[in-house]
C-alpha cells in the first residue's frame, strides 16, 4: 500500500512539474503555445511529404486521360508548391497559438504574411507559366506568323516580373514600411539608378527597337559581327544565337539594335558559288555532260531554289578546266546539310561518269645531249 501512495505521490508530482513547464513564459508566450506552433508546422510539412505523392499522381493520371486542358493546367499549379502550401497552413494555423500582442507573436504574424506572400506570387507565376505552356503556346504554333511565337515569351516574362515586384511590394507593406513614402522616395533616387543602369536601360530600349522593327524573328539566320547562326530567345536585356559550332552566344541587345546586322533569312536564298577544276584530258562531251549533271543534281535537292542555276565553263587554268557552279539555298536552317548532300552526289555522279577532278601536275620536259 505504502508503495502504491508512493508511486501515485510521484505521478502527480511529475504531472506538476509538466504543467509548471508548459506553463512558463518565454517571451510573453508560455511553452505550450511554442510547441503548439511547432507542432503544427511539422504536421504540415510532414502531411504535404505524404499527401502529395499520391494526390498529384492521380491528378495527373486523371488529367493525361482526358482532352481538356484545363485538369493539365490545374496539376501544373499543383504540383511544385504543393508541399510548401501545406506548410504554410500548418504555420498559419500554429501561429494562432502565439500571444499577437507580444514580440514573438508580431515576429511571427510578419513571417507568416511573408510566407503567404511569396505563395501566391508562387501560385501566380504557375498560372502564368501555364496559361503558356497549354493555351497561348499551342495556339501560336497553329499560326502561320513567327512574331507571336517570340512575342509570348517577352509577355510571360514581364507579367512574372510584374507579380514580382508586385509580390515584394506587398511584403514590404505588410512588415510595416510606407510604401507610398518607398514609391515617392523612388523619383528622388530614379535619376541616381538611371545613371548606375544606363547599360541596361540600354539593352532594354534595344530590345524594345528590336520587337518595333521586326527585322528578325526566332529561328532566323543572322550575322552579327563574327557570329553566324539561328535566334534561339529574344529577350529585353540579351539575344541568344545558336552558332553553327553549337555554341550559346548571348549577345546585349544595345548591340543587336545599334551595329549592322545581316539577316540572311530574310534574303532571297543564301548564293553559293562553287569552282569545279576538272583535267585536262576532259572532253568538250564530257563537260556539258558535268553541266547537266550539276543542274539534275539540284533540281533534285530540297531546300534549294529550282530556277536559279548556273553552270558555265569559265576558263583554263594552270592545270584546270575550270566549271562555276552558282545556286542558292533557300532553308537557311538546314545550310551545311545541304552543301553536304549537294557535295556528296556531284562526288557519286561525276565518279560514276567518268569525270575526273584535276589535281596539281607538271609535265618536264628533258632534252638528249647529241
Amino acid at each position: 500500500m505504502t508503495d502504491i501512495l508512493g508511486a501515485i505521490g510521484t505521478i502527480n508530482l511529475g504531472v506538476n512539474l509538466s504543467s509548471e513547464l508548459l506553463n512558463t513564459i518565454y517571451y510573453g508566450n508560455p511553452v505550450s503555445s511554442y510547441l503548439t506552433f511547432g507542432g503544427f508546422i511539422f504536421l504540415g510539412l510532414i502531411l504535404g511529404l505524404i499527401i502529395r505523392p499520391f494526390l498529384i499522381s492521380k491528378l495527373k493520371s486523371f488529367a493525361d486521360k482526358t482532352k481538356n486542358k484545363v485538369d493539365d493546367m490545374v496539376y501544373y499549379i499543383l504540383d511544385k508548391p504543393f508541399i510548401f502550401t501545406l506548410f504554410i497552413i500548418g504555420y498559419l494555423i500554429g501561429e494562432s497559438a502565439m500571444s499577437p500582442g507580444t514580440a514573438i507573436g508580431k515576429v511571427a504574424t510578419n513571417i507568416g504574411s511573408i510566407l503567404l506572400s511569396i505563395l501566391v506570387g508562387w501560385y501566380a507565376i504557375r498560372v502564368v507559366d501555364g496559361a503558356v505552356l497549354f493555351y497561348l503556346k499551342p495556339m501560336a504554333e497553329k499560326t502561320e506568323s513567327r512574331i507571336d511565337d517570340q512575342l509570348i515569351p517577352l509577355i510571360s516574362k514581364a507579367m512574372k516580373y510584374t507579380i514580382i515586384a508586385l509580390d515584394v511590394l506587398f511584403i514590404l507593406s505588410n512588415v510595416g514600411y510606407d510604401i507610398t513614402s518607398l514609391i515617392a522616395g523612388l523619383g528622388i533616387g530614379g535619376l541616381a539608378l538611371a545613371m548606375a543602369s544606363q547599360e541596361a536601360l540600354s539593352n532594354l530600349f534595344g530590345g524594345v527597337a528590336m520587337f518595333s522593327d521586326r527585322s528578325f524573328l526566332i529561328g532566323d539566320l543572322l550575322k552579327v559581327g563574327k557570329y553566324t547562326g539561328n535566334i534561339e530567345e529574344m529577350g529585353l536585356r540579351s539575344t541568344r544565337i545558336r552558332t553553327f559550332d553549337g555554341t550559346l552566344v548571348t549577345i546585349p541587345n544595345k548591340i543587336m539594335a545599334n551595329d549592322a546586322l545581316e539577316n540572311i533569312s530574310a534574303g532571297n536564298g543564301r548564293r553559293i558559288v562553287v569552282k569545279l577544276g576538272l583535267e585536262y584530258g576532259t572532253t568538250p562531251k564530257k563537260i556539258a555532260k558535268a553541266k547537266e549533271l550539276l543542274q539534275r543534281i539540284i533540281k533534285g535537292t530540297k531546300g534549294v531554289d529550282h530556277k536559279r542555276i548556273t553552270t558555265a565553263f569559265t576558263g583554263f587554268g594552270d592545270y584546270t578546266l575550270d566549271i562555276t557552279f552558282i545556286y542558292f539555298i533557300m532553308d537557311t536552317s538546314r545550310y551545311f546539310g545541304i552543301k553536304d548532300e549537294i557535295n556528296s552526289k556531284i562526288l557519286v555522279e561525276f565518279n560514276r561518269s567518268k569525270i575526273g577532278f584535276a589535281y596539281p601536275t607538271y609535265t618536264v620536259y628533258t632534252k638528249k645531249k647529241k
